[in-house]
C-alpha cells in the first residue's frame, strides 16, 4: 500500500520505442541506430530490476520474460499482466478484439 509520505524514483528511457516499431524495412539509418540503442538500454535496465511486470502484447517483453524465466538478469519476481488474477490488469493487444 502506497502512502503520501513515501516517494518513488523512476528511471525512464525517454527514447523508448512503442508498439509497432519493430519493422526494420521502415527504418532509415538514423532510426535504426536509435532504435537498437534504445532496445539495448531497455533490455539492460529491465534485466537488472528486483521485480518485473511484462506486457504480453509486446514481442520485446515476451523475449524479456523468457530470458528472466531461464535465469538471465537479477529479477526475484516476474509477472505477466495478462496472467494476473485481477482481470482489470489484462491488456487488450492491438490484434485482439474484446468478446462481449
Amino acid at each position: 500500500n502506497y502512502t503520501q509520505s513515501e516517494s518513488f524514483s523512476f528511471i525512464v528511457n525517454e527514447n523508448d520505442t512503442g508498439q509497432g516499431t519493430g519493422l526494420p524495412v521502415d527504418w532509415d539509418a538514423e532510426d535504426a541506430d536509435n532504435i537498437m540503442l534504445s532496445s539495448f538500454i531497455s533490455l539492460k535496465m529491465q534485466l537488472h530490476t528486483e521485480s518485473l511486470v511484462v506486457n504480453e502484447c509486446s514481442n520485446f517483453h515476451k523475449v524479456l520474460f523468457d530470458l528472466v524465466l531461464h535465469g538471465c538478469g537479477a529479477n526475484n519476481y516476474i509477472e505477466a499482466l495478462n496472467q494476473n488474477d485481477n482481470p482489470k490488469y489484462h491488456l487488450l493487444c492491438r490484434w485482439q478484439h474484446r468478446h462481449r
